[in-house]
């Protein structure tokens, strides 16, 4: 876990790394979870879910801390 500083504020965003060193962005958390699971509205998606980290539970980093972290530089993303 760390947090990622989102460019020109104080704002502080909950991160995880896995072992190769990429930022987890989305995780869908255990398997067996309802395919419904992300089935979610906009605002949701805005505002980010779950928790960073815990493989147990689902979860999305909020989509304005992404446009933000990729306005700042070039990013690669994976897909795993």
């Amino acid at each position: 876990m760390y947090n990622l500083t989102v460019y020109a504020s104080d704002h502080l965003v909950p991160a995880y790394c896995d072992k190769n060193g990429w930022t987890i962005i989305q995780s869908r958390g255990q398997h067996g979870n309802q395919k419904d699971l992300f089935y979610k509205g906009w605002k949701d998606y805005e505002d980010g879910f779950g928790v960073a980290g815990n493989k147990y539970v689902p979860f999305s980093l909020a989509n304005v801390n992404l446009m933000v972290l990729s306005f700042v530089q070039e990013m690669s993303t994976g897909l795993d």
